[in-house]
């Protein structure tokens, strides 16, 4: 018989196997358990803990008297760990209609093997109560903090909007986004493989910072009695747009900031564009006071110095008209602006010349932004000296070939109500940090444009535009006012409609008490239509209504009133007229563009703006004024995915 040996070579190779694996064995222990053990412990760890940011509360908004406008509440986000869905199917087919989601797509997110999933965010509590309700694995509720504003689309367009993650987009939630939005928080845990804390796990907690409350300039009350009255008169005059800036001539603050859009078929609604510092327009001969200041202090003229104005003045290819006149008057400079008379305003530039003008135009902050810092605030349009045409003077005097805000408006004639400087406008008093503390923004910047006794002749010659002059609609019982109207043709692709197809911007720029100004006003009403149309009618009667509750709530009393005592011993006002309340708040708007029409050109032998009209004999549209905002509870927040006057 012939024994088989075994094949000492497979043996070998096999047992060099063995020794090979063994061997890379014990480098990877080794690499594991000495080498790098740290780095595989971190792995492991990553695996089973869970990092969730914790949302920090944003700062709110609230008013110069600690009223709240905007400020944030919690609502529920659903979101779900597909890996601990149990049943995707059953599961989206509950969720789906309560979300508002596709069935299908949503089943195709809970089966994706994804940790974190947003399924819906900051849902109303009934929807959140109704998915809790169905105790589904792998699906979660969380807080989330969301804004809430107690009085609705008040002050929307200063306030501004956030988006979903409470990032700000527009108004002072953007300009002040860093400080409103605090430090976000963290915290780690351990998790299991179901999803479930392990108790003695690994956990870290890092509390987040509130972001910081700011005290703004608003008055809330005040500017809802602005924004009723803007709004009662741009559907009064069925205008397009409307603002209106209130504020105080010594510290630039700003009480109320108004922007309300034509209606259409329904009311005209607050905007979330705010027209007052991004909305440009020509002016008209609401900026020939500017015109008569330079006037006053290098043209050698007083309020009361005499001058011949001829019916018409030509100036290269154009001539420009007075209307309302028959021939050649001996007026004072004080009846020339009274009067709005564009060929006597234009002689007071022509005495100064283009220079001076200049100089004088861009001194009442024109041209420029106004330092306010509103996102999007735009400069307007002011030709550089060396671009000026022939009739550049002439046009410019009257408030024509420039295009301003109504903020550049009203901090020059701050500065007029002030003795003279120009004060930058603000709309933040101060911040409020978490731990309490009050942060004062500081001292606006101050200017001097003119000299106290200019300010002074022309606070006394607006006084006359109201008592005897365009702006009488502007007049308030008790006080005296003053202020200057302004109607400009509306120009589009440089040029203007046709009689007949003409569009006009109405305003009214003044200030009272005219003796001791505590507030100036701006208003502006875009497109005002009708026989009304006017700066006399269409806006001075704005400046009344607003100005009326205004001085009432400040505590400023009648001439000659004895007023009512206050408990902090201020004395208030009698309300000049009682005036009807509205407390339905519309939905928001934005301002439509302006109807696409060809336009013409200003034919030659015309400018491009007439003379201040009187106003007219028929009564002029009325203003109804609300006494204070109706406040919301905090149910479920929106989501905000020519002629002078």
């Amino acid at each position: 018989m012939v024994r088989h040996r075994p094949n000492q070579g497979r043996l070998v190779t096999l047992l060099l196997v063995f020794v090979v694996l063994f061997g890379g064995l014990t480098v990877k222990l080794t690499q594991l358990q000495a080498v790098s053990p740290d780095r595989y412990v971190e792995l492991a760890r990553e695996q089973r803990t869970r990092e969730q940011i914790l949302p920090a509360s944003r700062g709110a908004l609230l008013d110069r008297n600690g009223l709240p406008l905007v400020t944030s509440v919690e609502r529920k986000t659903i979101w779900a760990d597909s890996r601990l869905v149990e049943d995707p199917l059953g599961a989206a087919t509950a969720l789906a209609p309560l979300l508002g989601l596709d069935a299908e797509a949503l089943q195709r997110q809970l089966v994706s093997g994804d940790r974190f999933i947003y399924l819906a965010r900051l849902v109303d509590d009934a929807v959140a109560n109704q998915v809790a309700s169905l105790d589904l694995a792998g699906i979660n509720l969380v807080d989330e903090p969301t804004r809430f504003a107690p009085s609705g689309d008040l002050a929307r367009s200063v306030l501004g909007l956030v988006d979903i993650d409470n990032v700000g987009t527009a108004g002072l939630e953007l300009q002040y986004d860093e400080l409103l939005q605090g430090q976000p928080g963290q915290l780690v845990e351990e998790e299991s493989n179901d999803g479930h804390s392990i108790p003695a796990g690994v956990r870290t907690y890092l509390p987040a910072q509130a972001g910081s409350d700011l005290v703004l300039t608003l008055d809330r009350d005040l500017q809802h009695s602005v924004e009723e009255a803007v709004k009662a008169q741009v559907a009064e005059t069925q205008a397009a747009h409307g603002a209106a800036v209130v504020l105080d001539p010594d510290t630039g603050e700003v009480y109320a900031l108004a922007s309300v859009a034509g209606g259409g078929d329904g009311p005209p609604t607050s905007t979330a564009q705010n027209l007052a510092t991004s909305f440009t327009y020509e002016p008209g001969s609401v900026l020939k006071s500017m015109t008569v200041a330079a006037a006053l202090e290098r043209g050698g003229v007083t309020a009361e110095t005499q001058r011949t104005v001829p019916l018409s003045v030509e100036i290269y290819d154009e001539t420009f008209w007075a209307e309302h006149r028959a021939g050649e008057e001996q007026m004072t400079v004080r009846e020339i602006l009274a009067l709005s008379d564009n060929v006597g305003t234009i002689t007071l530039a022509q005495s100064v010349g283009e220079e001076v003008l200049d100089e004088y135009l861009r001194r009442f902050g024109f041209g420029s932004t106004t330092g306010v810092g509103t996102p999007r605030e735009e400069p307007g349009l002011l030709p550089a000296l060396a671009d000026w045409s022939g009739t550049s003077l002439p046009t410019l005097a009257i408030g024509q070939g420039i295009s301003v805000t109504a903020m550049q408006l009203a901090t020059a004639y701050g500065a007029i109500a002030n003795g003279g400087e120009r004060v930058t406008p603000t709309l933040v008093r101060s911040s409020v940090e978490a731990d309490g503390d009050q942060v004062p923004t500081g001292t606006p910047a101050r200017q001097r444009i003119i000299e106290e006794s200019t300010a002074a002749q022309l606070r006394d010659m607006l006084r006359a535009v109201v008592d005897d002059g365009t702006g009488a609609a502007a007049a308030l019982a008790g006080h005296e006012v003053a202020g200057k109207t302004g109607t400009a043709w509306k120009a589009y692709d440089g040029g203007y409609f046709q009689d007949g197809q003409r569009a006009y911007v109405a305003s009214f720029a003044g200030f009272v008490p005219a003796e001791d100004p505590e507030l100036v006003i701006v208003v502006m009403i875009d497109e005002p239509r009708g026989a009304h149309y006017s700066g006399g009618d269409a806006a001075a009667p704005v400046f009344s209504a607003i100005a009326g509750p205004a001085l009432v709530r400040m505590g400023v009393a009648p001439n000659g009133g004895v007023g009512e005592q206050t408990d902090d011993g201020r004395v208030r006002a009698t309300a000049a007229e009682p005036a009807p309340t509205t407390t339905t708040a519309p939905p928001p708007t934005v301002p439509a563009d302006p109807a696409a029409q060809q336009p013409v050109a200003p034919g030659p032998g015309a400018a491009p703006a007439g003379a201040d009209a009187p106003p007219t004999t028929a009564a002029p549209p009325t203003t109804v004024v609300a006494s204070g905002p109706a406040e919301v509870t905090p149910a479920q927040p929106a989501d905000d995915s020519g002629t002078d006057g």
